[in-house]
């Protein structure tokens, strides 16, 4: 497997049998700026209701000049795919989001302005992503035909 090069500091990838999912979300945050330029990354852990059950979701980014925004999930790729990673996002994708997500997102940073974030909410469909520390075609197929990056 390859190294990753971030701030000046390389990287070599681990099993996710050897860390903790938060510890690994903690990270994607850490280094969040690098990462995902031009957004801002946040907690988000509100309820998303849809006809398929409930489900929250780690992170969401959101776009600093608020033409979009996008729901994260970080896994860890010994997670069931089929019992637990494509069922959440299955959820997550036919979520009905509204005001409450909208205040949930602005509550999480003072860099979220309240009044732009709701009308991003109420008039654009988020995107959603799955990171993963190690993508294989099964997984990358099964979330692409659920519009999943």
């Amino acid at each position: 497997m390859g190294k990753i090069l971030v701030d000046n500091e390389w990287y070599e990838p681990v099993s996710s049998r050897s860390i903790l999912e938060s510890e690994y979300e903690q990270s994607i945050f850490r280094y969040s700026k690098s990462l995902f330029s031009g957004y801002v990354c946040l907690k988000f852990n509100e309820m998303v209701e849809s006809s398929f059950g409930s489900s929250q979701a780690d992170m969401v980014l959101v776009d600093m000049e608020y033409r979009g925004w996008t729901i994260v999930e970080a896994e860890l790729e010994h997670h069931s795919l089929t019992r637990h990673v494509e069922p959440q996002m299955r959820r997550l994708v036919n979520g009905v989001y509204n005001d409450r997500h909208a205040s949930a997102i602005a509550r999480a940073s003072q860099m979220i302005d309240p009044d732009r974030i709701r009308n991003l909410v109420r008039n654009t469909d988020p995107e959603f992503l799955v990171i993963v520390p190690t993508e294989t075609l099964e997984w990358r197929t099964t979330l692409s035909n659920l519009g999943v990056k």
